[in-house]
């Protein structure tokens, strides 16, 4: 009867053992999910920033003023600086290990990382603003020649004048909304991927 209950009693902890594994590795694919669809997105637009940065590196020799060539510069390094901070702290934040460590390190390490991952949304939304002054008289001295600062600083620019600030006011209201969204959409995707892990302490 004791060998028969001893049996049982092993049967059940390699049952119990085995349902827990699955659960693990369950949440671990439900966990990485979460941020597949950032992951893709983030990757497009890193690929996209580094042909521009690219693109940028490769002509610096039509910039021929210095302020011209100091707004490429910062563009073509910002180009390649944001994106790879966000990818970052995306792949820490997605390759977090929850079988590895016990439920309140895997915790604490799922903290610091959506801290560190809204940090860099909430630090790209300034410079972002900063960008779109930068980038419109780059790429528009890279694709048609013009040195629209100087244009206006002439007074010899009206038209170019108009083009700039209709173009710096419906980027910034285009940003303004995307970052909004863009925000808001990590908090709830990172606030659902901390849902699951706290499910595990039930």
């Amino acid at each position: 009867m004791k060998t028969l209950w001893e049996e049982m009693s092993q049967k059940v902890e390699k049952q119990q053992v085995l349902t827990d594994t699955l659960i693990m590795e369950m949440t671990q694919r439900q966990y990485r999910s979460r941020f597949n669809k950032i992951s893709l997105y983030e990757g497009t637009g890193t690929v996209i920033c580094y042909l521009m940065a690219l693109a940028l590196i490769i002509q610096v020799g039509k910039f021929d003023t210095w302020y011209l060539t100091l707004m490429a510069v910062f563009t073509a390094g910002y180009l390649f600086v944001m994106p790879f901070l966000v990818m970052r702290s995306i792949f820490k934040i997605q390759k977090l290990d929850i079988a590895k460590d016990h439920y309140k390190d895997t915790l604490v390490q799922f903290t610091k990382a959506k801290r560190r991952l809204l940090f860099n949304q909430r630090l790209a939304i300034p410079f972002n603003f900063l960008l779109v002054f930068m980038i419109v008289p780059v790429f528009d001295k890279l694709f048609n020649g013009d040195d629209m600062i100087a244009e206006m600083i002439a007074g010899t620019g009206e038209e170019t004048s108009l083009w700039f600030i209709l173009t710096i006011i419906v980027t910034v209201v285009f940003m303004i909304l995307v970052s909004r969204w863009g925000y808001r959409h990590y908090k709830r995707i990172t606030s659902s991927a901390e849902n699951l892990l706290k499910e595990l302490d039930r």
